[in-house]
């Protein structure tokens, strides 16, 4: 202990000494803080008396020596002696344990597994013993059936007779090829040698009533989107055919046109443009809408035209699904080109509206409106003319032209979009051959050509704009330039009158007034909200504004309130421009078709409508003049180019998309209640399926008449007493 009595760290000193003392006695005892205390003790009463002796004195050495060859009694606890050979088996043990619980972890996932694997086998073993006791049990069935006298073939049921007949009559289709009728068929039985007649066509007259009756059936369950359980449900506790029986007919509708999936990478499916085309000018001639005088005989006459038109246009399924519907349309049919029932598809994409995908998955429709230009039916020959119509994005993605934004967005000329405000403005008309040559350019100036048309095969001249879309955005405009004028005013009143004490004199805003007025005429949540500063309101749909154009003076009353932003001569031109444009309108439809026999044109009746429309976009300038930019492409059309179709082929109602819009509508509707919403083609597939077994029933001439109502009250057709106007 001599060596660290003059150290002056009592904590090392104590436990050093405590390390010496373990080491001299070779013990293994535990340090605590009892221990320390007492060696600390005995340390420091050590140090007092050295310091007591003088330093270099023998009273000092002598001291020292005596601590040297003395003893020093040092006490230890039981729970102190060998506490750290204890420690250390105490983790071993606990090592050992938690390898032994890990180990039984392992055991146990192994037992859980194969448990789990003989329950597998258990319930499949069990699965086989059901399955033999049902296999079993219709076997002996069957040989019970068998042991009862046989049924006559009148017993069974009419859809079960059908369904023989067609089986049998599929089984001697060979007869019929070598110019073999088979009327009736007689089988003999061995037993009793009595002939049966399975089919006689001249006693059995019931067979084509039931095929019709089958087909109204399945035209009803289409038409109102009737799932198979419901009409089974239906069938069960009513006289209508079972679900079975519609089922062979609904089989073969389906495969009318055949179903194949479009060349892009995206969902899409599509059915042959020709084959389409083919059955579509059939049935229009066997109905006696198109008509032909020519013959394949006569060389002098001249093939009779018939006029498709290709429209698409994009509808949102969903949050997040986009069908594109590119549709064909007979214009021939003048009573159904505006109707959903006269577009048929013949693609169906789930994809953006844009050039690449179109592209891809158009191919093989550019390819049948290439080749397919004529076609002979009953010894009469027909040209096909085909025709692209669409909104203004459609139109430009499938001319490869860049989008409405543009420097140049006309497709029709190549007018600068700066110099859209002028009328005496003229440039060079564009071509399809045009549009390919400025498209493989590398530089130069292109006019926004920048890939080729998707179908190059039909020209400019026959592609034409929307009046439905012209109507829509043009309207659109004004109500927006009109709103921006209604806002101008509001703020100006808000900041005359901001800090003063004395409340304005105006009760209402102009907004405010403007969402009475909406309410007012039958417009239901239109409410103003607060976008980034800007007040906006939700788009109105057609009939709205139709609605908004009938009942124009109530409106007019609220734009003559704006007397601090509007001069007086501003606030009665533009009541004139909404009133001229609304009745520009009308006389863009109000001309003859171009369906044969060609119509005259009167030229001076569309050099008034062109006075017209150049008096109304020269007051449009002078109110709304801003270097152009008020003047979207659809103004441009209008001007420049509407006259022009109207001089070409008459009237522009025939190439109106309002048909497509409500095909679209429906597109949605049968999205979400005909199909399964499966991702892929699934979905698509079931939709297109629809609309062959639609082609297959409109070319048998089925259809359902509506109830005629006849009024008992007032003796009039059209309604009923309960509906009757005279009755109050």
């Amino acid at each position: 202990m001599n060596k660290f009595l003059l150290r002056k760290d009592d904590k090392t000193i104590c436990k050093r000494v405590f390390e010496a003392i373990c080491q001299d006695q070779s013990v293994n005892i535990k340090y605590t803080e009892r221990i320390y205390r007492q060696i600390l003790t005995k340390v420091r009463s050590f140090r007092d008396k050295i310091r007591k002796r003088r330093k270099g004195s023998n009273a000092k050495r002598h001291f020292l020596k005596s601590i040297a060859t003395s003893t020093w009694p040092f006490k230890v606890c039981v729970s102190e002696f060998d506490a750290h050979d204890l420690n250390k088996q105490v983790t071993t043990l606990k090592n050992k344990c938690q390898a032994l619980q890990s180990e039984v972890e392992k055991k146990s996932r192994k037992y859980r597994k194969t448990k789990e694997k003989l329950d597998k086998e258990r319930a499949k073993l069990r699965k086989e013993r059901e399955f033999r006791r049902k296999v079993s049990c219709s076997i002996l069935n069957k040989a019970m059936k068998m042991k009862r006298a046989p049924k006559e073939f009148h017993a069974y049921s009419q859809s079960y007779r059908y369904k023989i007949i067609k089986q049998t009559k599929e089984a001697l289709e060979y007869l019929t090829r070598n110019e073999y009728e088979v009327t009736t068929i007689l089988v003999k039985n061995k037993k009793t040698f009595k002939t049966l007649p399975v089919i006689d066509d001249r006693q059995n007259p019931v067979d084509g009533s039931l095929i019709k009756r089958l087909e109204v059936a399945m035209h009803i369950k289409d038409k109102h989107n009737i799932s198979d359980a419901a009409y089974k449900s239906l069938a069960s506790i009513s006289d209508l055919p079972t679900f079975y029986a519609i089922h062979d007919i609904m089989q073969t509708a389906n495969v009318i046109l055949p179903i194949m999936k479009t060349p892009g990478q995206e969902p899409g499916i599509q059915r042959n443009l020709e084959e389409l085309v083919k059955v579509k000018i059939n049935h229009l001639v066997e109905n006696g809408t198109i008509e032909s005088k020519n013959s394949l005989e006569g060389a002098n006459m001249e093939p009779t035209n018939v006029y498709v038109k290709i429209s698409g246009d994009g509808t949102q399924v969903g949050h997040c699904s986009n069908l594109i519907n590119v549709t064909c349309t007979i214009l021939n049919d003048v009573k159904s080109a505006n109707s959903p029932e006269g577009h048929e598809p013949i693609a169906i994409i789930n994809a953006q509206e844009k050039y690449d995908i179109l592209k891809a998955h158009l191919s093989d429709i550019n390819n049948s409106i290439s080749k397919f230009t004529s076609y002979s039916y009953q010894g009469k020959k027909y040209n096909i003319v085909y025709y692209l119509c669409g909104d203004y994005k459609f139109i430009l993605a499938m001319l490869g032209l860049a989008c409405a934004n543009s420097n140049y967005p006309c497709y029709k000329c190549k007018l600068i979009k700066t110099k859209f405000f002028d009328l005496s403005a003229s440039a060079e008309k564009r071509s399809t051959d045009e549009i390919i040559n400025l498209a493989r350019k590398t530089s130069g100036q292109k006019y926004c050509c920048q890939q080729e048309p998707i179908f190059s095969a039909i020209p400019i001249e026959r592609v034409c704009f929307d009046l439905l879309h012209l109507f829509l955005r043009i309207s659109d405009k004004l109500q927006t330039l009109l709103f921006d004028d209604l806002e101008r005013e509001d703020k100006f009143h808000i900041a005359q009158h901001k800090g003063h004490r004395t409340k304005s004199p105006r009760t209402k805003s102009c907004f405010e007034m403007v969402e009475d007025y909406m309410h007012g005429i039958g417009i239901g949540q239109f409410k103003f909200r607060d976008d980034k500063g800007k007040l906006k309101a939700r788009d109105l749909r057609g009939p709205e504004k139709l609605k908004v154009f009938r009942n124009l003076d109530d409106l007019w009353e609220i734009l003559n309130t704006c007397t601090n932003t509007l001069s007086e001569s501003a606030r009665t031109t533009i009541p004139v421009i909404w009133t001229e444009f609304f009745n520009i309108y009308p006389e863009l439809k109000n001309f003859p078709c171009m369906i044969s026999p060609r119509p005259e044109i009167d030229h001076a009746r569309v050099a008034s409508v062109q006075r017209l429309i150049d008096e109304w976009f020269q007051k449009y300038i002078t109110i709304y003049y801003l270097e152009g930019r008020n003047v979207i492409p659809y103004i441009h059309l209008l001007v420049k180019h509407a006259t022009e179709i109207i001089t070409e082929y008459g009237s522009m109602e025939i190439f109106s998309c309002q048909g497509l819009e409500h095909f679209n509508d429906l597109t949605t509707s049968d999205y979400f209640r005909s199909t399964n919403h499966g991702k892929g083609l699934s979905s698509l597939t079931q939709l297109m399926n629809k609309y062959n077994r639609r082609l297959y029933l409109k070319t048998k001439g089925v259809s359902i008449t509506k109830r005629k109502y006849h009024c008992s009250n007032c003796q009039k057709d059209g309604h009923s007493k309960g509906t009757c106007p005279d009755i109050k």
